[in-house]
């Protein structure tokens, strides 16, 4: 038996059929590859997202760890340093009858003659602003009797003086216009010794010389 060529709209249909059907393997094969290749992305952009979410974690736990460390340095540090420095919340300013206790130690000529008040003292300063809070006067043995005649008891000229003020800007202060008053009248020149709070005044009865002993026992006050 043979078979005979189709002819006509029926070999045309038969070869229109031919291009357009496709074995249902290769579809699934395709739909499947597909499938891999989607599934696969999203595994990748999963995978970058999550180095990116775990580099963000790292650098904020260095950070805070770098944070704490500081603070921590930093706190050691305040506390090296108020270690190393005394409290002086506490420290009252030298009044002047424990200065002149100190002075007196190691010049043995120097007596107290007096303390001053608000009420005896001359100068109408004790207590004013800016001015001395306490005040004491001492002699000295060795200035002669003679140089003395005419002075009234608690003078500069018979030995000295101590004011204590509050603050040491206002000593200095009064130290300093003690001799821009004095520096042009010799009778009454003095020697002047500023140290922190105190003002330490010497006749000028006393030779240099006689006058350092002060000066350094000023300086070594407390």
């Amino acid at each position: 038996m043979h078979w005979k060529q189709p002819s006509g709209a029926m070999a045309a249909n038969t070869t229109t059929s031919k291009l357009v059907v496709r074995p249902a393997w290769r579809t699934r094969t395709a739909r499947t590859c597909h499938h891999k290749t989607a599934t696969t992305a999203r595994f990748g952009h999963q995978m970058r997202h999550d180095r990116a979410m775990h580099r963000i974690l790292a650098t904020s736990v260095l950070a805070v760890l770098l944070v704490t460390a500081l603070s921590a340095c930093s706190s050691n540090d305040s506390d090296g340093n108020s270690a190393g420095k005394s409290d002086t919340s506490n420290v009252k300013p030298l009044d002047a009858t424990r200065a002149f206790t100190e002075l007196a130690n190691k010049v043995a000529s120097a007596k107290l003659s007096g303390t001053v008040t608000a009420e005896n003292d001359p100068n109408e300063l004790l207590g004013r602003p800016h001015q001395y809070t306490s005040k004491v006067t001492f002699s000295d043995s060795r200035i002669s009797a003679d140089d003395l005649t005419g002075t009234d008891k608690g003078d500069v000229s018979r030995g000295g003086a101590i004011e204590s003020f509050a603050t040491a800007a206002d000593a200095e202060a009064r130290a300093k216009y003690i001799q821009s008053v004095t520096k042009s009248m010799s009778a009454l020149a003095e020697y002047d010794y500023a140290h922190g709070t105190v003002v330490v005044r010497v006749s000028h009865y006393l030779t240099p010389k006689q006058a350092a002993a002060y000066k350094t026992a000023t300086n070594g006050l407390s």
